[in-house]
């Protein structure tokens, strides 16, 4: 029976989908996954009918996906990024190329759409076909409640309304300035989520101004601590004592806080006793593609110029040709400008599309990339590519994942 791809066009397929991503991903709260689909999803910043893909066999729909559409920080660069998630075949049409002939489609509408790159948290051995590469590391830091509860917190604490939302959203932008992939949100972000999402507290000065907040969860066996933000680092000391309340009441016997390096809370707790964990997926988890590589070369311009003023480099004046699944991008330096140029130069390196979107988002060093491959680079080539392509740490929260 033919498979066609195409978008929603109705609210009778919006709503036999919805049925069966909930059926599938939700199944063991299929309630709660279709309320999300209903009053989330179809609400979420950008969202068009358009971006819900279905697969048909014949007249049943076989599967689909939702497409979201963010954009995503890399230092001083802003990308289009395009979300993919409930990725869906039915049990009865399965091993049919639903899911291949879903993403095929998916991707080209994207490219279409002039995205950037594309994201998803995926099962492990599947969108490697697709280049997707394992690119966004999971950082927690594991506390006792009890060390929690040895901070003071001269501040006062409520439950967050959504009148908060401004305050929240300011904290949480100024703190993102040096992160790497994070979500750019609007006031929308919170409000499609703010119900359906777990709780919230928010920390106040007497004269009730917000100064830190945090989104947790309980999981049973610990406070999984989401989110945290503050208006300056010295509140960690707050947030953590507020927790530690709460994980004390709930009869917990430690925090888990996702909190990447670089972010206050991490930096705050390297002088007191906690865990640092690094947890890290293989062609699973949180993974990244590229889906216009040119057009992401020139969005990155800003940042590789700030790049090459913040590391000294600033004066060079050379180049460095980056095939990337043979495909030229040749990056070029003239005492701080940069410009991207299609054809090849004489420096130059051979990657794949995994190691490039490694390189872009800082997941590995470049200098371990570089060091595993065949290179006809000079020694200011090398200098240029380890300026632009800093280490760096790219996260995405758990509130912002899809």
């Amino acid at each position: 029976m033919e498979i066609t791809v195409k978008p929603v066009e109705t609210a009778d397929e919006l709503r036999v989908v919805h049925d069966l991503f909930a059926g599938i991903h939700s199944a063991d709260d299929y309630a709660k996954g279709l309320r999300w689909l209903e009053n989330c999803g179809t609400r979420y910043p950008g969202y068009l009918t358009e971006h819900t893909r279905i697969a048909k066999c014949g007249p049943e729909i076989a599967g689909g996906l939702r497409l979201i559409t963010d954009t995503v920080r890399l230092g001083d660069a802003r990308l289009k990024m395009g979300g993919l998630g409930w990725v869906t075949t039915s049990e009865r049409h399965r091993h049919k190329g639903i899911c291949r002939r879903l993403m095929d489609d998916t991707l080209a509408y994207m490219k279409l759409h002039r995205y950037h790159i594309a994201m998803l948290f995926g099962v492990p051995g599947l969108y490697h076909r697709w280049k997707f590469v394992t690119s966004l590391a999971d950082h927690v830091i594991d506390v006792d409640t009890l060390e929690a509860l040895t901070f003071d917190c001269p501040l006062q604490e409520r439950p967050a309304k959504v009148g908060d939302i401004q305050a929240i959203q300011a904290i949480h932008s100024a703190n993102e300035d040096a992160m790497t992939c994070s979500v750019v949100r609007t006031r929308a972000h919170y409000l499609c989520k703010w119900n359906e999402s777990g709780p919230k507290q928010v920390l106040t000065d007497d004269c009730g101004k917000v100064l830190a907040y945090f989104f947790y969860r309980n999981l049973g066996d610990h406070l999984a601590v989401e989110e945290t933000g503050v208006a300056e680092i010295g509140l960690c000391g707050s947030v953590l004592r507020a927790s530690g309340r709460i994980a004390e009441e709930e009869s917990l016997a430690h925090l888990r806080i996702y909190s990447p390096p670089g972010h206050p809370m991490s930096r705050y707790l390297l002088e007191f006793r906690s865990r640092h964990e690094t947890l890290i997926s293989c062609n699973a988890g949180g993974m990244l593609a590229f889906v216009d590589l040119e057009e992401t070369f020139e969005h990155m311009i800003p940042e590789w110029e700030r790049c090459l003023r913040d590391s000294g480099a600033h004066d060079l004046r050379t180049e460095a040709t980056l095939f990337v699944d043979g495909a030229p991008q040749r990056i070029r330096a003239n005492r701080g400008a940069i410009d991207i140029a299609r054809s090849p130069g004489k420096s130059k390196v051979s990657l794949s599309a995994a190691e490039m979107m490694h390189l872009l988002t800082g997941y590995r060093y470049a200098e371990d990339i570089l060091a595993a491959k065949q290179c006809f680079l000079s020694p200011d080539a090398r200098a240029l590519l380890r300026a632009v392509f800093p280490k760096r740490a790219p996260f995405v929260w758990p509130y912002d994942r899809f």
